[in-house]
């Protein structure tokens, strides 16, 4: 208890905090509300923020001896961004804590799992738990009841958290969850920045993607000298049989991976991105194959309000249109017009294999 004392000296003001926000898909979150307790004082803070003024924040967020503690600093960073809050500097995740503390063990590392395997009880039941988050989730409507309710609930989640950081604060390392907390803190600034793109490319290259497939399938056909694509009944499908024939003749179908359950080469991303470097007009197989069953780029939600999330991928890859500047795929649309990347675009350091270029659809879009 005293080592816990000690810690918690070092801070001027130590505030248990607990957010609720509704997250449409391809958006940034928009707050609900915000409810708070600062540990020495017992002040209190409640506020309704989804059709009013978040006000200035209650605590000093760019104060280092100013200490927030959440149950998961992302959720709650994400709401700090979207009201137009800071970050605070110092952040301590009780979800990094725990799951720390329950590392090893098959448990459930949602709040009321945490409190529950602490022997710490929640002042709401999971049922209603569910009905108000339920609510958020789909983002109201909210009625006039709503607002007091909400209120109640998320300052529901704001009191256990004294008793589970007492509880888990001896069994970890405090340098190492301050660490992952101003981690998460970082992640989640990333996320709300988003990623650049040209939003009307994009919807270029969605409107033309079938064509894009055609002329991947025809400049495959016209590099390798060899019909893989379109052999069949649809234009733009790959034939095993046509592939396999191919390799025959390039004399690389007896050392080649075959698939245990057809008996026929492996054609998949991975086995033509190693072995590509095998013969010189694989680059272009490989190429063409990934645009012809590769999913539309149509599948890209982008929100009005900037960032937009990539179905099937990490949570924390973002895109946002970019304007002019941006730009989504060199390979498919031709170089940015004005001859420079957008900032911040990520890019792919990764040495070209093979001795083919990217493959640029560019030139049959501009025809």
């Amino acid at each position: 208890m005293q080592r816990l004392l000690a810690i918690l000296a070092a801070y001027r003001e130590v505030w248990f905090v607990d957010t609720e926000f509704y997250a449409r898909p391809g958006h940034r979150v928009r707050g609900v509300c915000v409810c708070a307790i600062e540990l020495r004082s017992g002040v209190r803070v409640s506020r309704w923020v989804w059709d009013k003024e978040p006000g200035p924040c209650p605590w000093d967020a760019g104060d280092p001896s100013v200490l927030v503690i959440a149950y998961s600093v992302v959720a709650e960073c994400s709401f700090f961004l979207s009201v137009g809050w800071r970050i605070p500097v110092s952040l301590f995740d009780l979800w990094i804590a725990y799951r720390l503390v329950s590392n090893g063990r098959v448990v459930s590392s949602r709040l009321l799992a945490a409190l529950k395997a602490e022997g710490i009880p929640h002042p709401v039941d999971d049922a209603e738990k569910r009905r108000w988050r339920q609510l958020c989730i789909d983002g109201g409507p909210f009625n006039a009841d709503d607002p007091p309710g909400l209120l109640a609930y998320c300052m529901s989640d704001v009191l256990p958290l004294e008793a589970l950081l007492f509880s888990v604060l001896p069994r970890v390392d405090l340098g190492q969850v301050l660490a992952f907390s101003r981690y998460s803190a970082h992640i989640t600034r990333v996320e709300f920045r988003g990623i650049p793109i040209d939003v009307p490319r994009l919807k270029l290259l969605s409107a033309r993607w079938a064509e894009i497939q055609a002329l991947a399938a025809v400049r495959a056909t016209r590099e390798m000298r060899f019909q893989i694509f379109g052999a069949g009944a649809h234009p733009t499908a790959m034939s095993p049989s046509a592939a396999e024939e191919w390799l025959r003749r390039v004399g690389l179908l007896e050392h080649w991976p075959i698939t245990e359950k057809t008996g026929r080469p492996k054609l998949d991303k991975d086995t033509l991105r190693n072995l590509e470097g095998r013969h010189e007009d694989l680059v272009h197989l490989r190429q063409a194959r990934a645009i012809t069953v590769g999913r539309s780029p149509r599948h890209i939600r982008y929100g009005d309000d900037g960032p937009a999330a990539v179905p099937g991928s990490s949570p924390s890859l973002w895109t946002r249109p970019a304007g002019p500047k941006g730009h989504l795929a060199d390979g498919l649309l031709g170089p940015n017009p004005r001859g420079r990347r957008a900032k911040g675009r990520i890019r792919d350091r990764r040495p070209r294999r093979g001795p083919g270029r990217p493959w640029d659809g560019g030139d049959a879009l501009r025809r």
